[in-house]
């Protein structure tokens, strides 16, 4: 349980942290930024670990293995967070029509909307399908309508752009 709980706390420390830098001056390259930071917050934690600043703390004080087992799970996680971390940024299609979808509201969105968005028919039609497939858009003739299923669905992924003040198409 201490695995566990000393991870969480590192993922959303490091989080924190994210936010807060993102927020005060948006890098360059958030890619490389993040799989900085995130080992470092790693680092720092073990440091302070062996050098006894956790022994008062038993929730924090880990053995030898459990420390090195929770080095390797946190960086075995570090690569799915930067997967998932490319919904945030405005330049993936997926998070565009997201934004686009969630714009809309009530009045829906054309079909021709898409096509303007993104120009890969393949990827566009495939994505848009299983949105509709899994109940989360409505087709109602060459309109789309985001469903109160599809609201909920599309604000999980749109609450990290919003924690990080990036609200806007290409912010």
């Amino acid at each position: 349980m201490g695995i566990l709980t000393c991870g969480l706390v590192l993922y959303l420390l490091s989080f924190v942290l994210q936010v807060a830098l993102f927020r005060t001056r948006l890098p360059k390259n958030q890619i490389l930024t993040i799989l900085i930071l995130y080992p470092t917050v790693l680092l720092f934690f073990l440091v302070a670990r062996f050098s006894g600043l956790f022994e008062s703390t038993p929730l924090f004080n880990l053995s030898l293995v459990e420390s090195i087992y929770l080095s390797a799970v946190f960086m075995a996680v570090l690569p799915n967070y930067v997967v998932l971390y490319g919904l945030i940024e405005a330049e993936s299609p997926s998070s565009l029509m997201v934004l686009l979808l969630e714009a809309s509201a009530e009045k829906g969105l054309a079909r021709t909307a898409f096509n303007d968005l993104l120009t890969n028919d393949l990827f566009l039609w495939h994505r848009v399908t299983a949105l509709e497939k899994g109940g989360y858009v409505l087709r109602k003739g060459d309109r789309y309508f985001i469903t109160p299923k599809g609201i909920i669905y599309m604000r999980f992924w749109l609450v990290p752009r919003y924690l990080m003040g990036r609200t806007t198409y290409g912010g």
